[in-house]
């Protein structure tokens, strides 16, 4: 449940090595697990194939999914999707290259904050799903980590995060269910955990250094968000 901050841009393609330290500080830090085991469980127990991965990274989702049954991953950053499980398309999410009513479920997890209007690829999702299909996406809160929230300034208003991102969800399907969570998640424990957190986030070297001196540490942050469902009726 450890996501990006609403706050952030989508350079991914151009720096893909700051989305590989947002993973390497949740691998090394983190007390809970992420949602795509969750996500990977339930379409895998109502058999809801093939799946599609909107947004897919280096493929988390895929990892999760195994060999439990087909997928495809899309994402815009090339150098990210080459890491993930193919067959891979790179792809808008607001512009699909899948086939009306061809998929079992679409998931969208962590990535619809990067779409200036995620409306678009909630539509896509709904498009290309059948009757009965899923659709799972998940934000973080604009108060996510507020114990670092001082190192950074105050956030943007964010297209999708958690607050109201169930109701651009319902907009579209009619129908959402949401799984809430505000609970202490990652636990950094010196200023070597900090400085790559920040690093992570979009600060440089020597703005991380610096940073870290404000922080008391071990500081355990506080991660809120939501992972939403909807069914296409």
């Amino acid at each position: 449940m450890a996501g990006v901050s609403v706050t952030e841009e989508f350079d991914y393609e151009d720096n893909p090595d700051r989305f590989r330290v947002n993973q390497e500080v949740v691998n090394r830090y983190g007390l809970v697990g992420d949602v795509h085991d969750e996500v990977a469980a339930r379409v895998a127990k109502e058999a809801l194939w093939p799946l599609l991965d909107m947004g897919c990274g280096e493929g988390r989702l895929g990892q999760a999914v195994d060999e439990a049954g087909p997928m495809v991953a899309t994402d815009l950053a090339r150098t990210l999707l080459l890491q993930a499980r193919p067959p891979r398309v790179c792809s808008d999410m607001t512009r699909l290259p899948v086939p009306e009513g061809s998929l079992g479920s679409a998931a969208a997890l962590w990535c619809l904050y990067h779409v200036g209007s995620p409306i678009e690829a909630i539509r896509e999702a709904h498009r290309v799903l059948r009757p009965g299909g899923l659709f799972a996406t998940c934000a973080p809160s604009i108060d996510n980590d507020p114990e670092l929230a001082h190192c950074f300034p105050p956030p943007k208003p964010s297209p999708f995060d958690s607050e109201f991102g169930g109701e651009l969800v319902k907009e579209v399907f009619g129908n959402v269910e949401a799984d809430h969570w505000d609970t202490p998640a990652v636990t950094l424990p010196d200023a070597e955990a900090v400085a790559l957190f920040l690093k992570g986030r979009g600060k440089s070297a020597d703005e991380a250094s610096e940073l870290t001196k404000q922080v008391e540490m071990p500081v355990t942050l506080t991660k809120r968000g939501a992972l939403f469902w909807a069914y296409k009726r």
